[in-house]
């Protein structure tokens, strides 16, 4: 059996594993890169996600993806309006970038994929906060992973 070096090391976020079989002039380097994905909060709030026991606070970005909607009256019963929410479009949420993944609320990622169609943005996301969430009473304090379209 061959004597073998195995280094693991990170470079500006980017895992790389070498494999080097140390006998003579021969040489096998391998390596696996995991790519970094930039998650852009476009949310008014921390989104915190815990897995495997590892917990990272993603910050707002300083813009929000919005819905824009108007109400409207619906009907009137017993004298009461009911109005609805009318939405027509969406604001704030930047075109899609390599290596970027960006948070919205879960309802303007459902009224996205209403608008431009299931999977037609693959870098928006929202937290899961109804399967596998920690709460703390009734509160979400984290998730543990995000849905996407």
């Amino acid at each position: 059996m061959e004597p073998t070096l195995n280094l693991s090391l990170t470079h500006r976020g980017v895992d790389l594993c070498y494999n080097r079989i140390a006998s003579g002039f021969k040489t096998n380097i391998t390596y696996e890169r995991r790519l970094l994905v930039l998650f852009v909060n476009l949310t008014e709030h921390d989104v915190t996600v815990i897995v495997n026991g590892k917990k990272t606070v993603i910050k707002p970005s300083g813009s929000v993806a919005r819905i824009n909607n108007f109400q409207e009256l619906d009907r009137i019963e017993e004298g009461i309006p009911i109005t609805k929410n009318v939405f027509y479009d969406f604001e704030g949420l930047p075109e899609g970038e390599k290596g970027k993944t960006f948070i919205v609320s879960n309802l303007v990622r459902k009224f996205l994929s209403i608008m431009c169609g299931i999977n037609s943005r693959p870098d928006v996301v929202s937290p899961n906060t109804e399967i596998g969430c920690i709460k703390k009473g009734k509160k979400v304090v984290a998730v543990t992973r995000f849905n996407s379209n």
